[in-house]
C-alpha cells in the first residue's frame, strides 16, 4: 500500500477522533499506526506540518506544562488503567511523559501527592483516591537531600577514568543500561526482534552487518528477506560511508538523520511500546 499525504491526514484523524484528543504526539501515532517517522518525514517536514494539515493542535514542547493540563492527564490516564499503572504502560496511555512529571515537580511521588490535593481541591470523584499518597515520605526527601550534595561534591572531586563506560539506566529485562555503541544495539536487538517481527539468519562484521526476515503479513505469516545495517545513531551510517542501495534498513539506538534514504528503527522508540 502506497502512503501518501492524505493517508497520514486520515490516520491522524482517525486515531485522534479514537483517543478523544485534540493534539496527537507523533510517538502515539507511530504506535497506532505503524507508520514509521521516516515514512511520514518523506512527505511532511515536521510533525506539526502534518498535524496542522489533520486540522489538530499542535504541541509546543519549549513551552512548560500548566500543572491544571498535568493533572487532568494524570486523571484520564489513572482512569483508562484503573489505577496507577507502570511507568511503561503510563507512556503508552498518556501524552505527557513519566519523565516529564519528574521534572515538573521533582520526584513521581510528590508528583502524586500533588494530583491527589487536586483531586481533593476540586471535588472529583475519583475511585482509585485510595492507591495515591497523602505526603511524601522523609526518607526519600532526605535521599533526594543526600543525593543533591553528593552530586554536588562527585562534580567538585571526580576525575574521569579510563574504565568502562556506561549509558543511561535502561533497566530493561536483562540489560541495565542503555546502549552507548554499536555493539549495544546488535545486542539490543537480538533481545527484542522476534517481537517486532524479525529472524535473523547471520550477522557478519563486513557491511551489510545482518541479514535478516522480516513478517510482512501476520495473517498469512509471509516474511522477506532485509539486509541491516547497525549504527549507534542513523547518522553514523553516513559518515562510514555505506552505498544505501546495498541496504534495506538501518537499526540504531537513536535516530539523528532526517535524510536518511532508507527506513530507520530507532530502538529507543521501539523499547517505549515493549512491556519490561
Amino acid at each position: 500500500m502506497k502512503i501518501t499525504k492524505e493517508f497520514i491526514i486520515e490516520k491522524i484523524k482517525e486515531i485522534a477522533m479514537q483517543k478523544g484528543v485534540t493534539s496527537l504526539p507523533k510517538k502515539n501515532f507511530i504506535a497506532e499506526s505503524g507508520i514509521s517517522e521516516y515514512e511520514y518525514l518523506k512527505l511532511f517536514n515536521t510533525w506539526n506540518e502534518a498535524v496542522t494539515a489533520a486540522g489538530l493542535e499542535t504541541q509546543d514542547f519549549a513551552k512548560p506544562y500548566e500543572k491544571e493540563n498535568l493533572f487532568q492527564n494524570l486523571r484520564e490516564v489513572f482512569e483508562k488503567s484503573e489505577g496507577l499503572c507502570s511507568r511503561t504502560k503510563f507512556n503508552k496511555i498518556s501524552s505527557i511523559s513519566h519523565d516529564s512529571y519528574r521534572r515538573h515537580f521533582g520526584s513521581w511521588q510528590e508528583a502524586l501527592v500533588n494530583f491527589k490535593k487536586w483531586l481533593e481541591d476540586n471535588k472529583y470523584d475519583y475511585p482509585w483516591v485510595a492507591e495515591l499518597p497523602d505526603d511524601i515520605p522523609d526518607e526519600i526527601i532526605e535521599e533526594t537531600q543526600e543525593r543533591t550534595s553528593e552530586e554536588t561534591d562527585f562534580k567538585r572531586q571526580w576525575k574521569a577514568s579510563t574504565g568502562n563506560k556506561y549509558g543511561s539506566f535502561l533497566n530493561f529485562r536483562g540489560l541495565q543500561h542503555a546502549p552507548i555503541n554499536e555493539q549495544g544495539v546488535v545486542f539490543l536487538f537480538g533481545m527484542v526482534c522476534l517481537e517486532i517481527g524479525f529472524i535473523v539468519e547471520a550477522v557478519q562484521s563486513g557491511f551489510p552487518d545482518c541479514e535478516a526476515k522480516r513478517r510482512i503479513d501476520t495473517k498469512k505469516d509471509h516474511w522477506e528477506r532485509v539486509q541491516i545495517e547497525f549504527e549507534y545513531r542513523s547518522s553514523n551510517f553516513q559518515e562510514h560511508g555505506h552505498n544505501p542501495t546495498k541496504c534495506d534498513l538501518i537499526v540504531c539506538w537513536e535516530h539523528n538523520w532526517k535524510e536518511c534514504p532508507i527506513e530507520v528503527i530507532e530502538l529507543r522508540k521501539v523499547l517505549s511500546e515493549l512491556e519490561d
